[in-house]
């Protein structure tokens, strides 16, 4: 206003209001009207200045203009927002009217239908995450994209299981198909069930973020406490081997995320690719043997988190020396070459020859693995039998231990322990009470 060209010799600053004139106040208040003066174009308000020359009229103009647009922005989305709010709460409103009708209609007493409406408004409260099948611009793009779009979504939660990752490592191509055709996400809502005993399942899931407990809760059998079930922790899993039929209850104590592993797709992808489909094949009957076998007093009793001794290292330890030996010269690929030198080429030659068991673990990390089945045996009074030596000759050398034996391909904890019985601790054979 001081400074700028004037085609007429006055500027906004010389305007006189009530004797006062602005250019002979101070900077601070000169510079605040001015601030009030744009304030006052973007918000169509009312003006106590007026410009005096050209650049000040084209400055006016222009300033006006951008609070036409501005303003009208702001009130179109405004409008489209409380719109947008009125039709989600007329559709809420709708459905809870319907369902006051059904009451009525139908005498349900007070001390159900408060309940079923207080959870009813609760998962009506609840926005729920996006679906792929949701996003129309995904249609748009080609198959092949898709399911690689959907592999590295879903990658970091497949990988931590490693049987996933050795067969991504075999065949990602297929891998991004089984992603496509046999996996995928599902939400689920506060206190909705997802399993309940007597359910006959047909999927496996992993629950990849809330909060879900779980009850072991067989027909039958009295009820056990709750569990909580940890994130990344597989639900069902024998579902995708045996016929599993549901032995507790899952229930969500918040908004969950799961991905869901469905188990004919899943074989179906996997029986396309030969190497694929026998170490699958070899898997699933190393786990249905655990399923079937898993009963006291050798083991606990399957649940839906957790089927005793089907652990990756102990299944892979029973598995055929052909799958053995492809899933440990898998792992040694993986493995630096040139930082284990010539370690490597007799670790080979060995796991060839089926006397080392190599694998990668759902972290990533190569492992050596060897399977011992150990005994521990306690009196009442707290002692422990323990070997204490060995006879090598006429001498006894110290070897104080756990009386322990490897486990040997294609067998069971239980025929392990059994052996262990009949051989090496005959002596307590027909004397132990399992718990």
């Amino acid at each position: 206003g001081t400074v700028a060209p004037t085609d007429t010799g006055h500027r906004w600053v010389d305007t006189v209001r009530s004797d006062m004139s602005f250019r002979d106040q101070s900077q601070q208040y000169q510079y605040t009207v001015a601030f009030s003066w744009a304030m006052g174009q973007i918000a169509l308000g009312s003006l106590d200045i007026d410009p005096t020359n050209t650049i000040e009229r084209m400055m006016f103009l222009v300033a006006m203009m951008f609070g036409f647009m501005f303003g009208s922005s702001v009130v179109s989305m405004l409008s489209t927002m409380m719109v947008d709010y009125r039709i989600r709460e007329k559709g809420k409103t709708n459905m809870m009217r319907t369902l006051h009708r059904y009451f009525r209609e139908n005498s349900v007493p007070a001390h159900i239908a408060i309940p079923v409406q207080k959870q009813a408004e609760q998962q009506l409260s609840h926005t729920a995450p996006l679906e792929e099948g949701a996003v129309e611009a995904l249609q748009l793009v080609s198959l092949a994209l898709r399911s690689k779009l959907r592999f590295e979504i879903q990658r970091p939660h497949l990988l931590k299981h490693p049987a996933f990752r050795l067969w991504t490592s075999v065949n990602s191509n297929m891998m991004h198909r089984t992603c496509l055709e046999a996996v995928d996400f599902v939400h689920l809502r506060p206190q909705e069930e997802l399993l309940v005993p007597g359910w006959a399942m047909s999927s496996a899931y992993i629950l990849v973020d809330g909060e879900m407990s779980y009850t072991h809760a067989p027909q039958g059998s009295p009820k056990r406490p709750s569990k909580r079930v940890e994130t990344g922790q597989w639900i069902c899993e024998a579902a995708l081997w045996v016929e599993w039929t549901c032995v507790g209850k899952a229930e969500t104590s918040a908004s969950c995320q799961l991905l869901v592993v469905s188990a004919e797709a899943l074989l179906r992808c996997l029986s396309e690719d030969p190497i694929l489909r026998d170490s699958a094949a070899e898997y699933g009957r190393q786990f249905h043997k655990r399923v079937t076998s898993a009963r006291p007093p050798y083991s606990t009793w399957p649940t839906d988190l957790e089927v005793p001794f089907t652990d990756y290292l102990d299944l892979v330890a029973s598995m055929r020396a052909p799958v053995r030996e492809l899933i440990g010269a898998n792992a040694l690929q993986q493995l630096s070459t040139r930082r284990l030198g010539k370690a490597i080429d007799k670790l080979r030659n060995e796991v060839h020859a089926s006397r080392s068991i190599v694998l990668v673990t759902g972290s990533g990390a190569v492992v050596r693995v060897v399977s011992l089945v150990v005994l521990r045996v306690e009196d009442d009074t707290g002692r422990v039998f323990t070997q204490l030596g060995r006879w090598e000759g006429d001498c006894v050398r110290p070897a104080v231990q756990l009386p322990g034996l490897k486990q040997e391909a294609e067998e069971l904890v239980g025929e392990t322990l059994e052996r262990m019985l009949a051989t090496k601790v005959s002596l307590l054979q027909g004397q132990l009470d399992f718990p």
